[in-house]
């Protein structure tokens, strides 16, 4: 049986399944309007071996995926996020958010590069307003929270540089229930962002010199890297 098709028989029914390419990219035009459910993607492979997406002239022209992403956010049940873990310096943020609690067990899985897994949590109900957030935590290292509007690429989707995404021990969909949300990550991504609190502010009349805009440009990197660390 196709590797795919087998995944996609023991996903929950209300997720929303995004078709890949090899190289981790969702395909078709305004992916995330129209995801697949499990089943609905299961039986387009089983009868075509290809799905069909949209293009940028509002056409569907057929595809044949090597991978499947989830698309995070909100779900009839649920909003779904995945906390993705990129390193050895993610692993102590995120010790250092839960104060020490560390991750409960939940569906999990990773790309194969050292201290790099993504784990899936649920927020039950609907109209949930969480927007994704990335804490840089050293370089080419983070943590990034992901929800409305994202992916996460499933296993046993291909991946660039290590062959193949892979369920951790235990924690495929049939063997774990996706974990409650963490406080913490919820928390970080409720609360809105107040510029007082990203850097502080000029003297007002510098202000009125250059205008809102002006500081804001110049210190937008500044802005960005603290977006998620207060």
């Amino acid at each position: 049986m196709n590797p795919l098709i087998s995944t996609l028989s023991i996903l929950p029914e209300h997720w929303l399944i995004i078709p890949t390419n090899g190289n981790k990219q969702p395909l078709g035009y305004q992916w995330q309007l129209h995801p697949f459910s499990p089943s609905q993607m299961a039986k387009l492979l089983t009868q075509t071996g290809a799905v069909q997406v949209l293009n940028k002239h509002r056409g569907f022209y057929p595809v044949i995926p090597q991978g499947i992403g989830l698309l995070c956010g909100q779900t009839e049940p649920e909003f779904l996020l995945a906390v993705d873990v990129d390193g050895e310096s993610a692993h102590a943020k995120i010790q250092e958010l839960s104060r020490g609690r560390g991750l409960p067990k939940t569906v999990a899985f990773t790309s194969g590069r050292p201290r790099r897994a993504q784990y899936l949590f649920s927020l039950p109900g609907i109209n949930h307003q969480l927007k994704s957030c990335k804490i840089s935590t050293a370089p080419g290292e983070a943590l990034e929270l992901r929800g409305t509007g994202l992916q996460s690429v499933l296993p046993p989707s291909p991946h660039p540089l290590t062959g193949s995404y892979k369920w951790l021990p235990h924690c495929r969909p049939d063997q774990a229930e996706v974990a409650h949300a963490p406080q913490w990550a919820i928390d970080r991504m409720t609360n809105p962002v107040r510029l007082s609190e990203l850097f502080k502010m000029p003297r007002h009349s510098h202000l009125k010199k250059t205008g809102l805009r002006g500081l804001i440009a110049r210190h937008s990197t500044r802005i960005l890297t603290r977006l998620c660390s207060f």
